[in-house]
């Protein structure tokens, strides 16, 4: 089980569509780990331990159509995550 990310772990996966992390045990997720899948549809991030959504956590994911966030220990969402 994947228990945290690093930074550029998706940095060469540009034109990577469904990312799928559900059933991990990851706390945390670093505010830039997404800023290259400019091309990801889909995000699965069931099941994991995340706690909270950093600012702008998302922006860069432009053509993002499905984001699934079930099942975690979300304790608090920026407001400015999703935009």
């Amino acid at each position: 089980r994947i228990l945290a990310i690093e930074e550029e772990a998706f940095f060469n996966l540009n034109q990577l569509e469904i990312l799928i992390l559900n059933e991990n045990k990851i706390e945390n997720l670093n505010p830039n780990i997404f800023k290259n899948l400019s091309k990801l549809k889909r995000l699965n991030l069931t099941n994991n331990s995340i706690e909270f959504l950093e600012p702008y956590q998302f922006c860069s994911l432009k053509n993002l159509k499905t984001l699934n966030l079930f099942s975690n220990k979300l304790k608090s969402i920026e407001k400015c995550a999703f935009k």
